[in-house]
């Protein structure tokens, strides 16, 4: 279940009355909102994207490497591929 799902059987008085009056566009927007944070944790892993440290652009090829800062990977010594 999402985090922000209010269970009915935890509340009382006011607060139970509320959430069992809710109109049918505010659990329609509940709803929906709740739809978007899934696809966001599913996707994305959160419901704040932050690439994974790994992931983040850098070059592997070794320095002096011509094209090495478009990731070609040619040495520049001798022509082979890096």
């Amino acid at each position: 279940m999402s985090e922000s799902w209010t269970d009915p059987a935890s509340l009382e008085g006011d607060a139970l009355t509320q959430w069992y009056q809710r109109s049918p566009a505010d659990i329609e927007q509940e709803r929906q909102a709740a739809a978007a944070r899934r696809y966001q944790d599913f996707f994305y892993g959160g419901t704040v994207y932050q690439p994974h440290p790994r992931r983040q652009a850098r070059s592997c090829r070794p320095e002096g490497a011509v094209g090495a800062e478009r990731g070609l990977g040619v040495r520049a010594e001798t022509g082979a591929p890096g």
